[in-house]
Parts: C-alpha cells; structure tokens; sequence
C-alpha cells in the first residue's frame, strides 16, 4: 500500500507498471514523470528495473506492462478501510497486461471487501472485450 497524495483517494496499489499514451490526455501525464525518477534508482531495485523495462530510450512509455505480481495480493493485507486508485502506474485495461492477470486483479478487488476501488482507464472498448 502507498498512502496517496491524489486528492481523491487514500492509496495506491500498482499490482502493474507501464503504458502507452492512448490520447491528448496522456500528454501530461504524472505517472510518466513518476516512471521517470524511479527508473533513475529512486525506489528500491525491483521497482526501478521494473520501470527500466517500461520506458523507451527517450524516457517514453514503450507500451509494455510489468506484472507486479509480489503486490497482487497487498490489498488482502490492509486492515484500514478506505479508497484506492489500482494501477495508478499504469492502465489495467493496456493491450499488453493479459487477460488472466486482470482477471486475478479483479479477484482481489473483490476480497477486499473494506476497500473502495477507483478504476480508471482511457481505453474503454477495451472494458468491453474484456468483460465479453
């Protein structure tokens, strides 16, 4: 878990890092500059080979998804009650972040019944092949 800063939620939980500029509204995104710094080393050495995978050598998203898979589980750990933002590092609904582990990630969401999850995404036919 990562106590937030965004006005709107309480945390964050990345079970996924990476992504691909989908539209305009990607053309300031925080996360690309989050990936940035932490791809630099500031964050522990998982966590910054990790974004190394997901950046381009222009320090772009290069549309690939790392599967955090040691942090698919954190949300069954929280004992506090509040709302999260998943995949605030990433897009759940990226082409490259497989079926099953969506699936998985929704499995979790729905265990972790004290928690309020915020699911956001500029990809939204992708919900829809999801989901058929």
């Amino acid at each position: 878990m990562s106590k937030s800063k965004i006005l709107w939620t309480h945390r964050t939980w990345n079970p996924v890092v990476g992504c691909r500029k989908a539209s305009a509204g990607c053309n300031r995104c925080y996360a690309l500059s989050m990936a940035r710094r932490r791809a630099g080393g500031d964050a522990d050495a998982k966590t910054t080979a990790a974004y190394r995978k997901v950046l381009n050598d222009a320090g772009e998203w290069n549309g690939e998804a790392v599967l955090m898979r040691n942090r698919l589980g954190d949300p069954l750990r929280w004992r506090k009650a509040g709302r999260c933002f998943p995949c605030s590092m990433s897009d759940l609904f990226l082409d490259s972040v497989p079926n099953k582990y969506k699936a998985a990630i929704f499995g979790v969401m729905a265990l972790a019944d004290k928690q309020t999850f915020q699911v956001l995404t500029k990809r939204p036919a992708a919900i829809a092949r999801f989901y058929r």
